[in-house]
């Protein structure tokens, strides 16, 4: 076997062993493969490679005669850019090819707000997919980001002073956004969809020789080459001097993040702990006893706020979590506190409630 396709076959399956051993190849019978999962197929390079990867671990070609359809590709088209017109025809293309099912969804993307239109961009694609995967009772959406995306993702971080949680990168096996979780009632045992990303111990260059290897075309989106966004700015301006004046930083952020990833895992066990003896539940309502939060040490009291916060679809900044943190021990009274629009914490009889904007 040719050492890039050794390369992405190895990477499925080790995420397959570590995140879904059902999905194991020499367990499988043919009435199992419905649910492998949905691929976000952008018709780019990262996309293609995924896509033809999973193929050719999962042999769907040969699950597809048996009439069993096991991946669903699909494509979300934005509508931002006119070139973007071509792209569902030539991902059905491929598709068609390969024997797998695809689905083409239209988005609105709404920056308006905060949000930066890349931003937007993702949430709603996340929202489509998640959507669709829920319909199609698919537990996993598959992602094509890479080593270089995450090297990106943790300098970006880093930069934006997002703290540890910024630090560990994107997960192999992750949730969606909180806002988008609690959004679309996910996060239950019963109802759940993982964001999987089976490519994050490769490099852009190890996809592209497998994709030269196989033959594979891919479309080309003009925007990755537009510096006044800020990933592709650090992409093309500031790694190529990383990498000649630091050639191990690639090798030390990932191990940060690695560690970082470890160290979060421990927290959110201690974090969910510590809920359990500060949250009461009444009549559905998750309430936050304000004395036993402040017999909490800082560093537990604020992990322990933004679960409590993340619980209600909130996501806060630094800065928004310590105000409010503030707010809630201090006070001496009851009464609202906001530090955000869109929701606002109410204080009575020593518990607080969370009180988003389209409750009030």
């Amino acid at each position: 076997m040719h050492s890039a396709t050794q390369a992405v076959l190895t990477a499925i399956d080790d995420w397959v062993k570590a995140h879904a051993p059902e999905f194991l190849v020499e367990d499988y019978q043919p009435n199992q493969l419905n649910h492998i999962g949905v691929v976000a197929f952008s018709g780019g390079l990262d996309s293609t490679v995924l896509l033809h990867g999973l193929c050719q671990y999962f042999g769907l070609q040969d699950a597809l005669s048996n009439g069993a359809p096991s991946l669903l590709a699909v494509h979300v088209n934005h509508h931002l850019q006119a070139a973007a017109k071509q792209w569902p025809a030539h991902c059905e293309a491929v598709c068609a090819e390969l024997g797998v099912s695809f689905r083409l969804l239209d988005v609105e993307v709404n920056s308006a707000g905060a949000q930066s239109i890349e931003a937007a961009a993702r949430t709603a694609r996340y929202r489509a997919l998640a959507t669709l995967a829920i319909e199609q009772q698919h537990r996993f959406i598959f992602c094509a980001h890479h080593k270089d995306d995450q090297l990106e993702t943790v300098l970006l971080q880093l930069f934006r002073g997002q703290g540890w949680r910024g630090l560990a990168g994107m997960p192999a096996c992750g949730g969606l956004p909180v806002k988008l979780q609690h959004e679309l009632g996910l996060g239950s045992s019963e109802l759940d969809v993982q964001l999987a990303r089976p490519f994050l111990g490769l490099s852009r260059s190890q996809l592209e020789d497998y994709a030269r290897l196989h033959g594979l075309a891919w479309v080309n989106d003009p925007t990755n080459d537009a510096t006044q966004f800020a990933r592709n700015a650090l992409r093309h301006q500031m790694v190529p001097l990383l990498n000649q004046h630091f050639p191990a930083w690639q090798h030390g952020v990932m191990r940060l993040a690695h560690w970082v990833q470890h160290q979060a895992l421990h927290n959110q066990t201690e974090t969910q702990q510590g809920l359990q003896a500060l949250v009461v539940h009444r009549n559905g309502v998750r309430l936050l006893s304000v004395s036993v939060l402040r017999q909490m040490s800082r560093p537990q009291q604020l992990d322990a706020l933004r679960a409590w916060l993340n619980q209600h679809g909130v996501q806060t900044s630094a800065g928004q979590l310590q105000e409010l943190l503030r707010q809630l021990t201090d006070c001496q009274t009851g009464g609202k506190r906001q530090v955000a629009g869109g929701w606002s914490v109410t204080i009575k009889r020593g518990f607080a409630q969370v009180v988003l904007a389209t409750q009030s």
